[in-house]
């Protein structure tokens, strides 16, 4: 019964998406020294898909590595034949306050320029790359967690009565006399 248990609730982790989290970070996109600082910069989700999209910056001093948490932050997205996004990235937004995180709504899927603009301590400096968005999950792909956790509750019970039903009802004190009667 407890491997049953054990089971189930290893393989309900190892069987929801990783993407549906929403945390500071994601996948490294970018990282190296650009004037007087060091940026890195992460995406999520993972894979990059239209819809929302978070963008997290870390910018730390050139040299010592320490982070620069007074340094301002913008995040711009464009895409040739749509409008551009800027945002700017903010400790606010982010979960870890090391990171500035700019929350963005992908329109379409494509090849997209990201352009990050850091303003603070040592002048200003912008770097970039290129990314590649998925077209977005539909729907029902995005909302199974929510729907689809009572039918792991109904599963759990399901088991947890086949599995009373196998026991004998009788118990043991009754099955130790019925024993000795028959002796």
């Amino acid at each position: 019964m407890r491997s049953m248990i054990w089971f189930l609730l290893v393989s309900s982790f190892i069987l929801h998406p990783s993407s549906v989290v929403r945390a500071d970070g994601g996948t490294l996109r970018l990282s190296r020294r650009q004037g007087g600082y060091w940026i890195t910069i992460f995406t999520a989700p993972m894979p990059l898909r239209a819809g929302p999209v978070d963008v997290s910056v870390l910018v730390q001093d050139g040299q010592t590595r320490e982070p620069l948490p007074q340094a301002q932050v913008t995040v711009r997205m464009t895409q040739p034949g749509q409008q551009a996004l800027a945002c700017p990235a903010t400790t606010e937004a982010a979960t870890n306050k090391l990171l500035r995180a700019a929350p963005f709504e992908l329109p379409a899927p494509g090849r997209w320029e990201l352009e990050v603009q850091v303003e603070g301590v040592h002048g200003s400096a912008v770097m970039g790359c290129q990314l590649e968005a998925a077209h977005a999950l539909p729907r029902w792909m995005q909302i199974w967690p929510w729907i689809g956790w009572p039918a792991l509750v109904v599963a759990l019970f399901s088991v947890h009565q086949v599995l009373a039903r196998r026991r004998p009802l009788v118990s043991p004190v009754i099955n130790r006399a019925e024993r000795l009667r028959v002796k």
